[in-house]
Protein backbone atom coordinates (compact mmCIF):
# COMPACT_ATOMS: atom_id res chain seq x y z
CA UNK A 1 0.00 0.00 0.00
CA UNK A 2 0.95 3.71 -1.25
CA UNK A 3 0.11 6.80 0.78
CA UNK A 4 -1.78 9.21 -1.92
CA UNK A 5 -3.21 12.27 -2.17
CA UNK A 6 -6.49 12.55 -3.84
CA UNK A 7 -7.04 15.87 -6.04
CA UNK A 8 -9.15 16.67 -8.44
CA UNK A 9 -7.30 15.92 -12.15
CA UNK A 10 -7.32 19.29 -13.33
CA UNK A 11 -5.27 20.59 -9.99
CA UNK A 12 -2.71 17.31 -10.21
CA UNK A 13 -0.04 18.85 -12.49
CA UNK A 14 0.07 22.06 -9.52
CA UNK A 15 -0.19 19.93 -6.71
CA UNK A 16 2.27 17.37 -7.97
CA UNK A 17 4.63 19.76 -8.48
CA UNK A 18 4.37 21.56 -5.28
CA UNK A 19 5.01 17.76 -3.41
CA UNK A 20 7.92 17.62 -5.62
CA UNK A 21 9.90 20.61 -4.90
CA UNK A 22 8.75 19.78 -0.92
CA UNK A 23 10.66 16.04 -2.04
CA UNK A 24 7.43 14.59 -0.78
CA UNK A 25 6.67 13.02 -3.81
CA UNK A 26 7.12 9.30 -4.72
CA UNK A 27 8.12 8.45 -8.21
CA UNK A 28 8.45 5.00 -7.08
CA UNK A 29 5.19 4.90 -7.91
CA UNK A 30 3.03 6.01 -10.99
CA UNK A 31 -0.53 7.90 -10.31
CA UNK A 32 -4.00 6.54 -10.41
CA UNK A 33 -6.55 8.31 -12.05
CA UNK A 34 -10.00 7.62 -11.09
CA UNK A 35 -13.20 9.17 -12.67
CA UNK A 36 -12.52 13.48 -11.99
CA UNK A 37 -9.61 12.56 -9.53
CA UNK A 38 -6.22 11.60 -9.41
CA UNK A 39 -4.38 10.02 -6.45
CA UNK A 40 -0.87 11.15 -6.13
CA UNK A 41 2.38 9.30 -4.47
CA UNK A 42 4.04 10.84 -1.83
CA UNK A 43 6.22 10.17 1.32
CA UNK A 44 4.03 12.01 3.52
CA UNK A 45 1.27 13.73 5.03
CA UNK A 46 2.90 16.05 7.41
CA UNK A 47 2.14 19.10 5.01
CA UNK A 48 1.74 21.87 7.85
CA UNK A 49 4.79 23.95 6.72
CA UNK A 50 3.21 24.34 3.52
CA UNK A 51 -0.35 23.47 3.85
CA UNK A 52 -1.29 27.32 3.20
CA UNK A 53 0.34 27.05 -0.07
CA UNK A 54 -1.54 23.81 -0.72
CA UNK A 55 -4.77 25.52 -0.24
CA UNK A 56 -4.04 28.28 -3.28
CA UNK A 57 -4.16 25.19 -5.82
CA UNK A 58 -7.08 23.17 -3.74
CA UNK A 59 -8.83 22.65 -0.57
CA UNK A 60 -10.13 19.63 -2.24
CA UNK A 61 -7.40 16.80 -0.58
CA UNK A 62 -7.84 13.58 0.78
CA UNK A 63 -5.04 11.36 2.20
CA UNK A 64 -5.25 7.93 1.05
CA UNK A 65 -3.31 4.38 1.08
CA UNK A 66 -3.49 2.89 -2.22
CA UNK A 67 -1.89 -0.07 -4.26
CA UNK A 68 -0.55 1.53 -7.24
CA UNK A 69 1.70 0.53 -10.00
CA UNK A 70 5.33 0.62 -9.63
CA UNK A 71 7.60 2.92 -11.77
CA UNK A 72 9.66 0.11 -13.48
CA UNK A 73 11.80 3.14 -14.64
CA UNK A 74 13.03 4.76 -11.42
CA UNK A 75 12.39 1.70 -9.22
CA UNK A 76 14.57 -0.63 -11.93
CA UNK A 77 17.78 2.29 -11.70
CA UNK A 78 17.54 2.13 -7.97
CA UNK A 79 17.21 -1.21 -7.68
CA UNK A 80 20.40 -1.55 -9.67
CA UNK A 81 22.34 1.37 -7.68
CA UNK A 82 21.20 -1.02 -4.49
CA UNK A 83 23.22 -3.70 -5.99
CA UNK A 84 26.39 -1.54 -7.01
CA UNK A 85 26.79 1.03 -4.13
CA UNK A 86 27.37 0.27 -0.32
CA UNK A 87 24.53 0.67 1.65
CA UNK A 88 25.91 3.78 3.47
CA UNK A 89 26.62 5.25 0.21
CA UNK A 90 23.21 4.63 -1.49
CA UNK A 91 20.95 5.45 1.74
CA UNK A 92 23.10 9.30 1.72
CA UNK A 93 23.64 9.98 -1.81
CA UNK A 94 21.54 11.56 -4.29
CA UNK A 95 19.69 8.79 -6.31
CA UNK A 96 17.86 11.42 -8.30
CA UNK A 97 18.81 12.20 -12.49
CA UNK A 98 17.47 14.93 -14.74
CA UNK A 99 16.72 13.53 -18.42
CA UNK A 100 17.17 16.64 -20.98
CA UNK A 101 15.54 14.56 -24.21
CA UNK A 102 17.56 11.62 -24.59
CA UNK A 103 20.16 12.83 -22.28
CA UNK A 104 20.94 11.68 -18.41
CA UNK A 105 22.59 14.08 -16.56
CA UNK A 106 23.49 13.28 -13.06
CA UNK A 107 25.22 14.55 -10.00
CA UNK A 108 28.20 12.05 -9.00
CA UNK A 109 29.21 12.88 -5.47
CA UNK A 110 33.01 12.11 -3.61
CA UNK A 111 31.97 9.10 -2.51
CA UNK A 112 30.21 8.09 -5.40
CA UNK A 113 33.25 8.46 -8.12
CA UNK A 114 34.85 5.25 -7.74
CA UNK A 115 31.43 3.58 -9.13
CA UNK A 116 30.05 6.24 -11.62
CA UNK A 117 31.06 4.33 -14.97
CA UNK A 118 28.76 1.38 -13.55
CA UNK A 119 26.44 3.97 -12.31
CA UNK A 120 25.77 5.45 -16.09
CA UNK A 121 25.85 2.09 -17.36
CA UNK A 122 22.81 0.91 -15.20
CA UNK A 123 20.86 4.00 -15.96
CA UNK A 124 21.38 3.61 -19.53
CA UNK A 125 20.41 0.24 -19.17
CA UNK A 126 17.29 0.54 -16.95
CA UNK A 127 15.88 3.92 -19.10
CA UNK A 128 16.12 2.71 -22.96
CA UNK A 129 15.54 6.90 -23.49
CA UNK A 130 18.70 7.58 -22.61
CA UNK A 131 21.06 7.42 -25.55
CA UNK A 132 24.11 9.78 -23.80
CA UNK A 133 24.81 9.89 -19.85
CA UNK A 134 26.85 12.97 -18.59
CA UNK A 135 28.07 14.21 -15.25
CA UNK A 136 28.28 17.20 -13.67
CA UNK A 137 31.62 18.63 -13.30
CA UNK A 138 30.76 22.36 -12.38
CA UNK A 139 28.32 24.62 -11.11
CA UNK A 140 26.14 26.79 -13.63
CA UNK A 141 28.67 29.98 -13.91
CA UNK A 142 28.51 33.31 -15.39
CA UNK A 143 26.02 35.50 -17.26
CA UNK A 144 24.84 32.42 -19.71
CA UNK A 145 25.02 29.78 -16.93
CA UNK A 146 26.11 27.22 -18.79
CA UNK A 147 28.07 24.20 -16.78
CA UNK A 148 30.92 21.88 -17.46
CA UNK A 149 30.13 18.34 -18.40
CA UNK A 150 31.92 14.64 -18.39
CA UNK A 151 30.90 11.88 -20.84
CA UNK A 152 30.15 8.46 -18.36
CA UNK A 153 28.55 6.75 -20.80
CA UNK A 154 26.82 6.46 -24.35
CA UNK A 155 28.02 8.16 -27.63
CA UNK A 156 26.38 11.07 -29.94
CA UNK A 157 26.79 15.00 -29.48
CA UNK A 158 25.20 16.86 -26.51
CA UNK A 159 22.43 18.22 -28.88
CA UNK A 160 19.36 17.19 -28.10
CA UNK A 161 15.18 17.74 -28.39
CA UNK A 162 13.48 18.00 -25.20
CA UNK A 163 9.61 17.95 -25.13
CA UNK A 164 7.41 19.44 -22.57
CA UNK A 165 4.09 21.64 -22.41
CA UNK A 166 3.36 20.53 -25.39
CA UNK A 167 6.64 22.41 -27.24
CA UNK A 168 9.54 21.17 -28.81
CA UNK A 169 13.20 22.82 -27.37
CA UNK A 170 16.00 21.82 -29.17
CA UNK A 171 18.85 22.89 -27.42
CA UNK A 172 22.91 21.73 -26.70
CA UNK A 173 23.21 20.99 -22.80
CA UNK A 174 27.09 22.21 -23.18
CA UNK A 175 26.28 25.90 -24.68
CA UNK A 176 22.43 26.59 -23.24
CA UNK A 177 20.94 26.79 -19.21
CA UNK A 178 17.96 24.80 -19.20
CA UNK A 179 16.39 22.82 -16.83
CA UNK A 180 13.49 20.14 -17.36
CA UNK A 181 12.62 20.22 -13.55
CA UNK A 182 11.11 23.57 -14.07
CA UNK A 183 8.48 22.42 -16.84
CA UNK A 184 5.60 22.47 -14.07
CA UNK A 185 6.58 26.18 -12.84
CA UNK A 186 6.49 27.32 -17.12
CA UNK A 187 2.62 25.10 -16.64
CA UNK A 188 1.94 26.97 -13.52
CA UNK A 189 2.86 31.08 -15.36
CA UNK A 190 0.84 29.62 -18.42
CA UNK A 191 -2.25 28.85 -15.95
CA UNK A 192 -2.02 32.27 -14.48
CA UNK A 193 -2.57 34.15 -18.12
CA UNK A 194 -6.20 34.22 -19.18
CA UNK A 195 -6.09 37.52 -21.10
CA UNK A 196 -4.28 38.67 -24.42
CA UNK A 197 -1.48 40.00 -22.48
CA UNK A 198 1.96 41.03 -24.05
CA UNK A 199 4.64 39.32 -22.03
CA UNK A 200 8.09 39.83 -21.78
CA UNK A 201 10.44 36.96 -20.51
CA UNK A 202 14.18 38.40 -19.18
CA UNK A 203 17.11 36.03 -19.44
CA UNK A 204 15.39 33.30 -21.66
CA UNK A 205 17.70 30.91 -23.30
CA UNK A 206 16.58 28.57 -25.41
CA UNK A 207 12.94 30.30 -24.95
CA UNK A 208 11.23 27.59 -23.18
CA UNK A 209 8.88 30.36 -21.26
CA UNK A 210 8.10 32.02 -24.34
CA UNK A 211 7.43 28.89 -26.74
CA UNK A 212 5.20 27.56 -23.48
CA UNK A 213 3.60 30.67 -23.40
CA UNK A 214 2.95 31.06 -26.50
CA UNK A 215 1.78 27.58 -27.32
CA UNK A 216 -0.70 27.17 -24.10
CA UNK A 217 -1.90 30.81 -23.17
CA UNK A 218 -4.15 33.33 -25.13
CA UNK A 219 -0.92 36.04 -24.58
CA UNK A 220 -1.02 38.13 -27.91
CA UNK A 221 2.80 38.67 -27.91
CA UNK A 222 5.88 37.11 -25.85
CA UNK A 223 8.93 39.08 -25.85
CA UNK A 224 12.40 38.24 -24.74
CA UNK A 225 16.00 38.83 -23.86
CA UNK A 226 18.79 36.64 -23.59
CA UNK A 227 22.79 37.81 -23.55
CA UNK A 228 23.98 34.14 -25.10
CA UNK A 229 24.29 34.50 -28.97
CA UNK A 230 23.91 30.18 -28.86
CA UNK A 231 20.59 30.17 -26.54
CA UNK A 232 19.24 33.01 -28.57
CA UNK A 233 20.27 30.96 -31.95
CA UNK A 234 18.48 28.11 -30.48
CA UNK A 235 15.45 29.94 -29.45
CA UNK A 236 15.24 31.16 -33.23
CA UNK A 237 15.08 27.59 -34.18
CA UNK A 238 12.41 26.33 -31.80
CA UNK A 239 9.97 29.05 -32.91
CA UNK A 240 10.15 27.85 -36.49
CA UNK A 241 10.57 24.22 -35.16
CA UNK A 242 6.65 24.75 -33.02
CA UNK A 243 5.13 27.22 -36.36
CA UNK A 244 4.79 29.69 -33.41
CA UNK A 245 4.23 33.62 -34.56
CA UNK A 246 3.84 35.43 -31.43
CA UNK A 247 7.28 35.35 -29.95
CA UNK A 248 10.18 38.14 -30.81
CA UNK A 249 13.35 37.23 -29.46
CA UNK A 250 16.15 39.62 -28.95
CA UNK A 251 20.10 39.20 -28.30
CA UNK A 252 21.84 40.99 -26.16
CA UNK A 253 22.32 42.82 -22.55
CA UNK A 254 19.13 43.11 -20.40
CA UNK A 255 20.23 46.24 -18.99
CA UNK A 256 20.42 47.75 -22.66
CA UNK A 257 17.99 45.84 -24.83
CA UNK A 258 15.17 47.25 -22.95
CA UNK A 259 15.81 50.93 -23.37
CA UNK A 260 15.36 50.38 -26.49
CA UNK A 261 11.86 48.44 -26.47
CA UNK A 262 9.19 50.80 -27.49
CA UNK A 263 6.19 49.29 -25.08
CA UNK A 264 5.00 48.30 -22.09
CA UNK A 265 4.27 44.70 -20.88
CA UNK A 266 1.42 43.66 -18.66
CA UNK A 267 3.50 40.35 -17.31
CA UNK A 268 7.34 40.30 -17.04
CA UNK A 269 8.79 36.83 -16.22
CA UNK A 270 12.42 37.26 -14.85
CA UNK A 271 13.85 33.65 -14.14
CA UNK A 272 17.83 33.93 -12.84
CA UNK A 273 17.33 33.19 -9.24
CA UNK A 274 21.10 35.16 -9.04
CA UNK A 275 20.67 38.39 -10.71
CA UNK A 276 16.72 38.82 -10.90
CA UNK A 277 16.59 41.12 -8.07
CA UNK A 278 19.23 43.56 -9.57
CA UNK A 279 17.25 44.24 -12.79
CA UNK A 280 13.81 44.62 -10.94
CA UNK A 281 14.26 48.81 -11.82
CA UNK A 282 15.33 47.93 -15.39
CA UNK A 283 11.83 45.42 -15.42
CA UNK A 284 9.39 48.00 -14.11
CA UNK A 285 10.57 50.83 -16.66
CA UNK A 286 8.54 48.93 -19.27
CA UNK A 287 5.90 47.27 -16.65
CA UNK A 288 2.23 48.57 -16.83
CA UNK A 289 1.37 50.01 -13.48
CA UNK A 290 -1.20 47.03 -12.74
CA UNK A 291 0.96 44.45 -14.27
CA UNK A 292 2.81 41.54 -12.77
CA UNK A 293 6.08 40.45 -12.05
CA UNK A 294 7.16 36.81 -11.80
CA UNK A 295 11.08 37.14 -10.05
CA UNK A 296 12.50 33.71 -9.31
CA UNK A 297 15.58 34.54 -6.58
CA UNK A 298 18.08 31.52 -4.20
CA UNK A 299 17.03 32.98 -0.11
CA UNK A 300 17.36 31.34 3.39
CA UNK A 301 14.17 30.55 4.42
CA UNK A 302 14.64 33.17 7.16
CA UNK A 303 15.37 36.21 4.38
CA UNK A 304 12.38 36.10 2.56
CA UNK A 305 10.08 38.58 4.53
CA UNK A 306 13.51 40.48 4.18
CA UNK A 307 13.69 39.99 0.30
CA UNK A 308 9.79 41.10 0.14
CA UNK A 309 10.61 44.53 1.60
CA UNK A 310 13.44 45.25 -1.00
CA UNK A 311 10.98 44.59 -3.39
CA UNK A 312 8.42 46.98 -2.15
CA UNK A 313 11.62 49.87 -1.72
CA UNK A 314 12.36 49.27 -5.31
CA UNK A 315 8.67 49.47 -6.60
CA UNK A 316 7.99 52.49 -4.44
CA UNK A 317 11.05 54.27 -5.84
CA UNK A 318 9.88 53.92 -9.33
CA UNK A 319 6.39 55.32 -8.60
CA UNK A 320 4.84 51.45 -8.30
CA UNK A 321 2.49 50.35 -5.54
CA UNK A 322 3.00 46.57 -4.61
CA UNK A 323 -0.59 45.27 -4.07
CA UNK A 324 0.44 42.06 -2.61
CA UNK A 325 3.22 39.41 -3.11
CA UNK A 326 2.82 35.72 -3.28
CA UNK A 327 5.87 33.58 -2.41
CA UNK A 328 5.97 30.60 -4.27
CA UNK A 329 9.05 27.37 -3.18
CA UNK A 330 10.71 26.10 -5.92
CA UNK A 331 13.24 23.63 -4.81
CA UNK A 332 16.11 23.20 -2.58
CA UNK A 333 19.47 24.19 -3.30
CA UNK A 334 21.03 23.19 -0.07
CA UNK A 335 20.27 22.54 3.37
CA UNK A 336 20.20 26.25 4.11
CA UNK A 337 19.16 28.09 0.23
CA UNK A 338 15.86 27.56 -1.36
CA UNK A 339 15.11 29.01 -4.94
CA UNK A 340 11.83 30.70 -4.62
CA UNK A 341 9.46 32.86 -7.07
CA UNK A 342 8.14 36.36 -6.07
CA UNK A 343 4.81 36.48 -7.55
CA UNK A 344 4.56 40.47 -7.36
CA UNK A 345 1.17 41.86 -8.11
CA UNK A 346 0.89 45.83 -8.63
CA UNK A 347 -2.26 48.20 -8.16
Amino acid sequence: MVLTIKVLQKQGIEVKGLFKRKRLYEDSYLPKKEGNHIYLPIRSKKIDNFVQELKTITSDYSFIELKLRENNRTRSFRRELQKILPRDIFNSASRAYEQIGDIGIITIFPQMEKYEKQIAKALMETNKGIRLVLKKISKYSGKKRIQEYEVLAGSGTTETTHIENGVKINLNVKEVYFSGRTANERKRICSLIRNPEIVLVLFSGCAPYPLAISKNTPAKEVWSIEINKSGHEYGLKNISLNSLSNIHLICGDVREKIKSLNKSFDRIIMPHPTEADYFLEDALSVLNKKGVVHMYLFSKPEKVNFVKNKIKQISEKKGYCVRRIDVVEQLHVSSEVKKYCFDIYYK
